[in-house]
């Protein structure tokens, strides 16, 4: 939920977490995590591309993750605008950068607010960002599972509407009759269908709860 002082979206990477131990934390794992990521604004932060803020002070980042943002760089070079690291400054250590994009070491926290402003930053950064991982994954799960409702009604929907479009009047009344039966059970099946029943049900209040979060 920050923004960097141009208004571009920031993902926050930690490399001091027992995580990177694990290991399916591999770089492949790591270029769909950005992508996601980079999914979730709006389309017009989108199309700014993400500030990836590594804080790597008493511990360095693993290799994957550089190797991560250089595939990136080949798969979508707008996903990443710029990623800052941010180290202690007298930690040396050698890193890979990346092939393209703009790249900046930071040793210190005035050199951080100078791309991102404390108000957006976490209390771990010296910030006054309120922030909870765990709520956010919560939030996030919620309204994934609305959007996969949303997506499989549409689909079905279209379905339906393609089913109506391509046919021709009836000739007969014979045929006319038919095509009333097909289209009264395909209304039928669409008003009684689960999943937009559930939307109909549960649908506003689940949207009044996550705006409310």
């Amino acid at each position: 939920g920050t923004r960097d002082k141009s208004g571009r979206a920031v993902a926050i990477i930690t490399t001091r977490n027992t995580a990177w131990l694990n290991p399916h934390c591999n770089t492949t794992e790591l270029v769909r995590l950005l992508l996601y990521l980079h999914s979730i604004p709006r389309p017009e932060c989108q199309a700014l591309g993400l500030t990836v803020l590594v804080d790597a002070r008493r511990c360095s980042p693993v290799p994957a993750l550089f190797k991560a943002f250089s595939i990136l760089q080949d798969i979508d070079p707008h996903c990443i605008h710029g990623v800052l690291l941010l180290v202690e400054r007298d930690l040396t250590f050698r890193m890979e950068k990346p092939p393209a994009g703009q790249f900046e070491l930071l040793t210190s926290m005035k050199s951080l607010h100078k791309h991102i402003d404390s108000s957006q930053l976490p209390l771990e950064l010296d910030g006054t960002f309120p922030y909870c991982h765990r709520d956010w994954l919560s939030f996030r799960m919620k309204l994934e599972h609305l959007l996969q409702g949303c997506q499989g009604a549409c689909a079905f929907l279209q379905g339906a509407i393609h089913k109506v479009e391509p046919a021709k009047l009836p000739e007969r009344a014979e045929e006319a009759a038919v095509l009333l039966r097909n289209y009264r059970q395909l209304m039928k099946n669409v008003l009684e269908d689960a999943r937009l029943v559930r939307l109909q049900l549960e649908g506003g209040a689940l949207l009044a709860r996550l705006r409310k979060e």
